[in-house]
């Protein structure tokens, strides 16, 4: 029967699976469920408070009194020594065997000094006479060594923490042969000091701690000797060992696919270097300085490589294996017992190597998660983390990519040096073999990750051949393999781009960890492109050469500020601009659609500081010509953000000698900023310089009713949007900028007009009230010096009301059927009961109605029936919607450069 201490720690599955997870002598979980229930228990420990100790016990026999040489140990002794181990140990605690003669305690503790008590009490079982099968063996006691590793001190997996009591053990051997011992790893030393006395009180006396402690020593002159005759013994044998090594290592799971696929020179120089650290190893003048940045550097290295635990405490193991088929161990023996203690001090030290680039990669997990969460914009999720995974170590360049129309890979983000000349010459073979009339997608793990949608990799490129079209324009550079994340959200559509990693060592990024790493950086960037295109769409942006080029145009002189004029309705003066960016491209002359795209969040601000300096210098230069304009300029939605704007526009105020009123500054109220942006509190800063506020298209679908009420807004823009809308609706269209003129005036607020395109919704405009217009109608957006000429040609005023009514144009008659009918409903449902002067005013709006001129022999009977069912049926009436569109429709039938209706 199973013990209970380990009945809950058994492997699912039949009692054939059960029984391969015991050891059939001592009924105790074997070697490999002890990894497994480790790191269980490890995972655990991950959520908790809790501490875990590793204690490996080595048996090395039984030791009778007054015997030299120490007795094996039956099976017997054996299985006695286990009910001992189990009764001193917590029910909650695990015990296993993980090989001939060596037991695996995992003791949970909260204070890493509980667990010298737990040695100490082990110890001093070990020690007590043992009976075989009841009989007592006078005088006889186990000769026990013992070794602890504490999580996460000293590891945070089981390859790590075995590694660290491994080397411990050994160290308890050595310090005190013929006496239980214990050792602690290095990084347990920090404990109290009375736990390591009561392990020297065995010591027979002061010499043999001294002598013992000289024999332990791995460096210095003590051991010099030793080493220098293994040296010379090694010297002819370590090419035949490397390779014999590396001969292992190409069969071996989770090595051999790096191994082989390295050319015959990398395999070369790998064995050089290894034959170089094998007798570096056996070198009397090694210190341990030395040694541990020497392990540090090859761990990070091997890491980076691919190559998981595991294989490097397998590939440690089989070098001393190794090196006993050239030596002879009887000759050798304090050397060799130096050599392996070094090996086990340079696996620990690899794996705190590993550790390191495990927790920098969980930093990087952070940032991209972050990234994923606050990002505004695609190009700036993609830009930044592909920067901060460059700066990864081992991660050459990273970069964000997806083939266009013509199957180009277009080149959207691009980070580390190592790779930008690389993806140039990329960019120019494909538009080489595109001219050819070749797919420019040639295969390789690019191709692979596009159509598969899984992560492909490249071992190395020196010999895969799958990538043979690109081993070219990499030759000659750093890059050595590269693995590709495909970035997919909907298996109904081609992922939306895919982000490819190099290294500067082969492998392609394929070890355990690195492979969990790349699936989270996978899954979080997927997450981030979702959430910003659940907000703007399906994502586009500009390639990165060309938004390259585009930043250092405005870095430099690119930048010109256009302005268009805002004309005051009731005098037909121009008295203010908005200033709007154009950036030069050579001949070319980029909008902010063209080129908005291309701009990070650095960019914008970059952009705001220099176009607002730009355009208050310009105002104070028609100042100086006699134009007092007053300037609105657009504030990016990180300026709600970022108090560096703030800084900017009070700096640019006082450089120009700008009167803050002079400024408007207009705010597009996205979504996104919604959840976590106070803007009352926000625009208050801009409020308190006594600049102006102006919320930027309302009626887009962003603002709220109830923020422009609540936000101090001095001015609203109706969006132009809305007066496109007049296309398809023209009577609706109006009747919104009709009631949003109506709301901004009774909250106090002067309204704008933008987009307004042609004259006669110029003119309509004007008879709703309206205080400003802004639009093609009026001026298009123009550079500096052209606007003195004209405003000095600019027309006069616009037409009277009474004049409009009297026009041809049917979007004048609609604005003004609109204001008859808003009238009209005052006057038929506002009062109650009617006032005696309402039969009058009744007849005076039946009399503007009928004189509305409409060219068509149907046009009073439908001027007769519209008044008719207002005063019978009402206007929210079936019958007046009916008699209302009958008449528009003959308004604009009329017309013959008509809108639709």
């Amino acid at each position: 029967m199973k013990d209970p201490k380990n009945v809950d720690k058994a492997l699912p599955g039949s009692a054939q699976a059960q029984a391969a997870a015991y050891d059939a002598l001592t009924d105790l979980p074997n070697r490999a469920m002890v990894l497994r229930e480790g790191q269980r228990l490890l995972a655990e420990f991950q959520r908790t408070a809790m501490h875990l100790s590793l204690l490996l016990i080595g048996l090395d026999g039984l030791a009778p009194a007054g015997a030299a040489a120490v007795e094996p140990l039956s099976d017997a002794a054996i299985q006695e020594i286990v009910g001992y181990l189990k009764n001193s140990i917590r029910d909650m605690d695990f015990l296993g065997r993980a090989g001939d003669g060596v037991f695996v305690a995992l003791v949970r503790h909260e204070d890493p000094r509980q667990i010298k008590a737990v040695a100490a009490r082990l110890l001093h079982m070990l020690n007590e006479p043992l009976s075989s099968m009841g009989q007592p063996i006078a005088g006889a006691a186990v000769r026990a060594r013992l070794g602890v590793a504490t999580y996460p001190q000293d590891g945070t997996d089981m390859q790590a923490l075995l590694a660290h009591a491994r080397a411990a053990m050994h160290d308890a051997r050595h310090a005190a042969r013929g006496q239980p011992g214990m050792q602690e790893s290095d990084a347990s030393q920090g404990l109290d000091q009375g736990m390591g006395q009561a392990f020297a009180d065995n010591e027979p006396n002061a010499a043999r701690r001294a002598s013992a402690s000289k024999r332990s020593a791995l460096y210095g002159a003590g051991v010099a000797r030793s080493l220098a005759s293994l040296t010379a013994a090694l010297q002819p044998h370590v090419q035949a060992i490397v390779d014999d090594f590396y001969g292992l290592l190409s069969h071996m799971p989770g090595a051999r696919n790096i191994i082989n696929s390295l050319s015959p020179d990398e395999l070369a120089h790998l064995k050089v270097k290894q034959q170089d650290n094998i007798l570096m190893l056996c070198s009397p003048d090694l210190t341990q300085q030395q040694h541990e940045a020497t392990a540090l550097r090859l761990g990070r290295i091997r890491a980076m490589a691919g190559l998981d635990r595991a294989i490097l405490a397998d590939s440690h193991e089989t070098l001393q294996s190794l090196i006993l088929n050239y030596v002879d161990a009887s000759w050798h023996a304090r050397a060799l017992a130096i050599l392996y203690r070094r090996l086990l001090k340079e696996l620990a030290w690899q794996l705190h190597a590993v550790q390191d680039l495990q927790q920098s990669h969980q930093r990087i997990l952070h940032e991209i998660n972050a990234l994923s969460w606050g990002a505004r914009s695609y190009l700036d999720l993609i830009t930044q983390a592909t920067e901060v995974l460059a700066q990864s170590e081992g991660i050459l360049g990273c970069v964000l990519m997806r083939p266009d129309d013509a199957g180009l890979l277009m080149v959207e983000a691009l980070a580390g040096d190592a790779v930008h000349d690389v993806f140039e010459n990329v960019e120019a073979q494909q538009r080489a073999w595109l001219s050819a009339g070749e797919d420019p997608m040639k295969p390789g793990p690019t191709r692979r990750a596009w159509h598969t949608r899984q992560i492909e990799r490249c071992l190395n490129y020196a010999t895969d051949t799958s990538a043979s079209h690109w081993a070219p324009l990499i030759r000659g550079t750093a890059i050595r393999s590269s693995v590709t994340l495909p970035l997919v959200i909907s298996q109904a559509r081609d992922p939306i781009a895919l982000l490819a990693l190099y290294a500067n060592f082969p492998g392609g990024f394929s070890s355990r960890e690195q492979r969990a790493f790349l699936v989270q950086v996978q899954s979080l960037l997927i997450f981030g492109i979702n959430r910003l295109e659940s907000w703007s769409g399906v994502t586009h942006t500009v390639p990165y050469f060309v938004r390259r080029r585009w930043h250092a145009l405005l870095e430099g002189t690119g930048l010109e500020m256009h302005y268009q004029p805002v004309v005051e309705l009731k005098t037909n003066r121009a008295t203010k601009v908005e200033a709007l960016a154009r950036l030069r491209d050579g001949s070319r002359l980029l909008t902010p659609a063209q080129f908005f795209p291309a701009l990070s969040s650095e960019d914008f601000f970059h952009l705001y500081v220099l176009g607002l300096n730009q355009v208050l210098k310009q105002r104070a230069q028609w100042r100086a010509q006699g134009l007092e304009l007053d300037i609105a300029v657009n504030l990016p939605a990180a300026g709600l953000t970022d108090a560096r704007y703030v800084e900017a526009t009070v700096m640019a105020l006082k450089i120009h000698a700008c009167p803050p009123a002079s400024l408007t500054l207009e705010v597009l109220e996205t979504e996104e900023l919604a959840p976590n942006v106070d803007l009352i509190e926000v625009l208050g800063r801009y409020l308190n310089l006594g600049v102006m506020l102006a919320e930027d298209d309302l009626g887009s679908g962003y603002s709220s009713l109830s923020r422009l009420r609540e936000i101090p807004f001095q001015i609203v823009k109706i969006d132009r949007s809305l007066i496109h809308q007049a296309r398809q609706d023209a009577f609706n269209a109006l009747r919104f900028v009709y009631q949003l003129t109506r709301l901004g005036h009774n909250l106090g607020k002067k309204v704008v007009v933008e987009g307004v395109e042609d004259e006669g919704m110029l003119r309509a405009i004007a008879l709703l009230d309206t205080d400003y217009v802004q639009g093609y109608v009026v001026a298009r957006p123009m550079p500096a010096d052209a606007l003195p000429d004209w405003l000095a040609s600019s027309r006069g005023p616009l037409p009277a009301c009474s004049d409009s009514a009297r026009a041809d144009n049917p979007m004048v008659k609609l604005a003004c059927l609109l204001t008859w009918e808003e009238e009209l409903h005052l006057l038929l449902e506002g009062t109650c009961p009617p006032k005696p002067t309402d039969d009058a005013r009744l007849g005076d709006m039946r009399n503007l109605i009928m004189s509305m001129p409409i060219p068509d022999s149907g046009a009073v009977q439908a001027k007769s029936r519209l008044f008719a069912s207002a005063l019978d049926d009402g206007l929210r009436s079936m019958a007046y919607v009916q008699a209302r569109e009958e008449l528009i429709i003959m308004i604009f039938n009329a017309c013959p450069d008509r809108p639709s209706v």
